[in-house]
């Protein structure tokens, strides 16, 4: 398949996770059980057991030797992939810490033949979940990541806040680097789903909080598509707001802020 294709095709799929990301719940679902996991010539072991079931830490060894340990309330997801077919094994690991709205961690380490490296730490808040996918057909896996960088924005409540917006991140030398951009057809439908939320919300209540956060979102993804003025008339075409126009005119400069700087989200580790 060609990669124009590839990207069509992953679109669409994206556009339907997003709504069931979105609609999630607080507390992250769990796919399959955390099992011992062998990754390469390492051993991710879970242990221990909160009022949950799920286990609360987790070792990564290498014939029996403890090398790297992660602790908090869930161990939520281990997953043992090679991102770029390159035989070296990289050990993808979340975690949860519980509470409302809060918080999840990925953390990332390139098993190396010498030791394991951590390659990244992203701290996700409550946009957590992670897919790994090939978007443009290049046998090189991209992260795709929630990020909820708006939660709580202002004077928005949690439920209205624009909480999961899409960030992909691609995988260098020595880390990663958020290239969202490159893709912009996972930006077009996450800005269709928004769109739609406006209008939905518009025809509920058109005065209602919601209103604000969802037009925000629309506002964001568009800042990332470079189509900040369309994105504004976008929202101005979706109802009256005179009020809803000049909250938005003085949230501009931050939401530019974010686009510019929001690769500082996925942090190099450090052992």
């Amino acid at each position: 398949m060609a990669p124009r294709m590839v990207r069509l095709a992953v679109a669409a799929s994206l556009a339907i996770a997003a709504v069931a990301l979105a609609a999630a719940s607080t507390a992250p679902a769990q796919e399959r059980p955390v099992v011992r996991t062998r990754c390469g010539a390492y051993d991710a072991v879970p242990s221990g057991a909160g009022s949950s079931g799920h286990p609360t830490r987790l070792s990564i060894q290498r014939d029996g030797r403890l090398l790297e340990t992660v602790s908090d309330w869930w161990i939520t997801r281990v997953d043992c992939v090679d991102l770029e077919n390159d035989h070296t094994p990289e050990l993808f690991v979340s975690s949860y810490s519980g509470g409302a709205h809060c918080c999840e961690t990925l953390r990332e380490w390139t098993l190396a033949p010498k030791a394991p490296r951590k390659v990244l730490e992203y701290d996700a808040g409550n946009a957590g979940g992670f897919e790994l996918r090939d978007l443009d057909g290049n046998d090189r896996l991209e992260l795709l990541l929630g990020d909820d960088s708006f939660a709580y924005f202002d004077d928005l409540s949690y439920a209205c806040s624009p909480r999961r917006l899409p960030l992909v991140a691609c995988s260098g030398p020595a880390d990663w680097s958020d290239c969202t951009r490159q893709f912009p057809e996972v930006l077009l439908a996450a800005l269709a789903a928004s769109v739609e939320q406006l209008a939905s919300l518009r025809k509920e209540d058109p005065q209602g909080p919601c209103v604000k956060g969802s037009a925000l979102g629309v506002l964001a993804v568009s800042v990332l598509l470079d189509q900040e003025e369309t994105g504004l008339e976008t929202i101005r075409r979706s109802g009256e707001g005179g009020e809803l126009t000049k909250w938005l005119e003085r949230a501009r400069p931050k939401v530019r802020d974010w686009a510019r700087n929001r690769a500082r989200k996925l942090k190099t580790g450090k052992n």
